[in-house]
């Protein structure tokens, strides 16, 4: 039995053929190289807050986070 990953799984699911899984695949691996990580968006919070509210409270972006990362 092969083991799948789950992208693998929905390229299966979505994408009748296998051409068009092998791109369902590359797409969602280009999409997950733009995205930024955690610690990039608090960073950038961190500087927003700084810049444009005259130094607030820096742990409303990590509530902000908490609250939308999902």
């Amino acid at each position: 039995m092969e083991n799948k990953t789950e992208l693998e799984q929905a390229a299966e699911k979505y994408t009748p053929k296998r051409i068009e899984q092998e791109s369902f695949i590359n797409g969602a691996k280009w999409q997950q190289e733009q995205m930024y990580s955690e610690a990039q968006l608090k960073e950038y919070g961190e500087f927003c807050v700084a810049k444009f509210n005259g130094f607030k409270k820096v742990t409303l972006i990590n509530e902000y986070f908490e609250q939308f990362k999902k």
